[in-house]
């Protein structure tokens, strides 16, 4: 098998011409033949069936690089888990070469860096299109980081307990976030979500601690299970009108919240919606609601007042336990609203208005 650089034969070339008439080339059984450099027209190579690249410069070799990697097709290769604890710096090959053959290095395995404690700060080529579940778990030293472009989804626990990341770029081509992603990621202060996005998973950015405003894009629909819980920072948040229903305790404990403005598309606000929410003053409840799940507003103490439309016909227990300076008003008739027990328990006025 041959593999040479023809652009590196024909420099030799070049130089040669200037110091001697000659090319020598030496050949495996020891022979040397002379060429006389003024009559060589072309030199070309024919390049072997396995030989995959000729003088790719940007890939390494795997004896060049701590990382790990799994072979998943014939051009390409995953980093995979391997006893990275003792790295600060990690930087991803674009390339990586296994043996004779060289792979593109395009996704980030399962859990790859879970663990790395101690990991300040890492590079990831652009030819990277995917970042698996668990993939920078626990980095807890790991304070800033850039996802390629290509990357389309920011999969299940990546970013989990990453709690020194105070900044991160999301491209625009993600489409949807996981569960558990950012869950724990308290020193990150703000983070742009791309208008692609249209799914915010389960326990997203759960206890997100120095989270302060968000803006929720347009194309969201579903906002999932304490998806922002324990965000006691959060002062501001934008929800989109696409948004038909809020999950289970999606902003439970967000103590920093004042007020609340409820899509009109919402059809149901879901159990401890937004419990704890102790500084809320004013929320509005649109017209298409219909159901008030339990403890949606448990603990709200600073709530003054707040009007029910007609079209809620399901209050859950507790639902608004613990609203101590909460007027509430009801735009229907008492047999018509299904009212669970305790729903206003502690409020000062609870009144019916058909």
């Amino acid at each position: 098998m041959k593999k040479l650089l023809t652009l590196s034969v024909m420099f030799i070339l070049c130089l040669m011409t200037f110091a001697t008439d000659f090319m020598r080339v030496k050949f495996k059984d020891g022979n040397i033949v002379k060429y006389e450099v003024d009559n060589i027209e072309e030199v070309d190579f024919e390049i072997g069936k396995d030989t995959s690249s000729i003088g790719d410069t940007t890939a390494i070799d795997t004896s060049d690089t701590p990382l790990k990697f799994s072979i998943i097709s014939d051009s390409i290769a995953v980093v995979i888990r391997g006893n990275y604890s003792n790295l600060d710096s990690i930087s991803i090959p674009s390339k990586v070469r296994i043996g004779d053959k060289i792979y593109s290095v395009t996704s980030i395995g399962w859990g790859a860096f879970s663990g790395c404690s101690g990991l300040t700060s890492i590079n990831i080529p652009e030819g990277v299109t995917s970042i698996e579940g668990y993939a920078f778990y626990g980095c807890s030293d790991l304070t800033s980081i850039k996802i390629p472009e290509r990357v389309t989804s920011i999969e299940v626990y990546a970013f989990y307990g990453c709690s020194g990341l105070t900044s991160i770029q999301i491209p625009e081509g993600v489409t949807s976030i996981k569960e558990y992603a950012f869950s724990g990621c308290g020193s990150l202060a703000s983070i742009q979500i791309p208008e692609g996005v249209t799914s915010i998973g389960s326990w997203a950015f759960h206890e997100c601690l120095s989270l302060t405003n968000i803006k929720i894009p347009e194309g969201v629909t579903s906002i999932g299970v304490a998806a922002f819980s324990g965000c006691r920072r959060l002062t501001s948040i934008n929800i989109p009108e696409g948004v038909t229903s809020i999950g289970v305790a999606a902003f439970s404990g967000c103590s920093g919240l004042t007020s609340i403005e409820i899509p009109t598309g919402v059809i149901s606000i879901g159990e401890a919606a937004f419990a704890y929410c102790h500084n809320v003053t004013n929320i509005n409840i649109p017209e298409n609601v219909t159901t008030i799940g339990s403890q949606a507003f448990y603990g709200c103490g600073s709530l003054a007042s707040i009007n029910i439309p007609e079209s809620v016909k399901d209050i859950g227990w507790s639902a608004f336990e613990g609203c101590y300076n909460l007027d509430v008003v009801i735009y229907n008739s008492e047999n018509n609203v299904s009212v669970d027990h305790n729903a206003f328990q502690g409020c000062k006025s609870v009144t019916y208005l058909k």
